[in-house]
């Protein structure tokens, strides 16, 4: 049976890099295919799960893959299988991990159960644990981690959607972007309960929306000038070093004339400093 490459499922996996990609290729050539395709048996064919790497590979090499068929209730189900699985590996990055974890808190939180938060699974006399805290003994984690975890998931969805260009831009845009989505989150819902404590009403969707739309542009405004800020510091750290430098080597100098010279290298290296501080000066304004 033919399998399947569902595009939603393929962006779920991190992808390869370069290397670790020719290293996989390497090793099937050499050794086959060791680890089986897990593939979802579904009444369409067989939709592949894990392994979209691997399977490219034996495309392009002409082996044909063995298969590891799965059996599960619905599409949420098989998302969920992915995320879990992904988890279990020791590669992904900080920034992958805190992705596809916070991707499951929100899809289980989100269980029409009737109570939010909670794992209502076992019988009235089993421990009912939120749903953050199961997630966070399955994965060696504070349940406060998962939840941030699902900000964060919640964010990068929220700007991929709105700023569909940041795909293009690589994943490093649209983590800032996301990181920026959650401040403003958070400013938003800060500011919306005072209001409401103030005018005993809550907002209309439309006044949410406006009040959030200017406290984000405030964010981004805010965000970009503490990166100048930081960097300027380390411009200013740079020089203090540099004059520091100067007083321990011109201690060590045996002659005027060769601390005049050392003197002189220093002067240069301390103006391209103050250049460079002064351009990111002029870039602010």
């Amino acid at each position: 049976m033919k399998i399947i490459i569902d595009e939603r499922f393929k962006q779920q996996i991190p992808p390869l890099s370069t290397e670790e990609r020719a290293l996989l290729e390497d090793s099937i050539k050499a050794e086959g295919l060791r680890d089986s395709l897990t593939v979802w048996k579904t009444k369409d064919g067989l939709v592949l799960l894990d392994g979209h790497n691997r399977y490219e590979i034996c495309q392009k090499l002409k082996i044909i893959p063995h298969v590891f068929e799965m059996f599960l209730d619905s599409r949420e189900h098989a998302e969920d299988w992915i995320d879990k699985n992904q988890l279990g590996r020791r590669n992904l990055s900080p920034d992958d991990f805190r992705m596809i974890l916070g991707r499951r808190y929100n899809r289980q939180k989100k269980k029409p159960t009737g109570f939010a938060d909670r794992d209502l699974s076992g019988g009235q006399s089993v421990p009912r644990w939120k749903t953050a805290e199961t997630l966070a003994a399955e994965h060696g984690v504070s349940d406060r981690t998962v939840k941030r975890a699902g900000q964060y998931a919640a964010a990068v969805d929220a700007v991929t959607q709105e700023q569909p260009e940041l795909a293009g831009m690589g994943p490093d845009a649209i983590k800032e972007a996301a990181r920026k989505r959650m401040f403003a989150d958070a400013a938003t819902k800060r500011e919306e309960q005072k209001q409401q404590q103030e005018t005993g009403r809550k907002l209309t969707p439309e006044e949410r929306k406006r009040m959030h739309d200017g406290i984000q542009a405030d964010v981004k405004d805010l965000l970009e000038k503490r990166d100048l800020e930081a960097r300027s510091r380390i411009s200013v750290y740079s020089l203090e070093g540099w004059l520091s430098s100067i007083d321990r080597h011109l201690a060590c100098c045996k002659s005027r004339t060769e601390k005049i010279e050392h003197l002189q290298d220093m002067i240069k290296a301390c103006r391209k400093i103050v250049v460079d501080m002064q351009k990111e000066a002029t870039d602010a304004r």
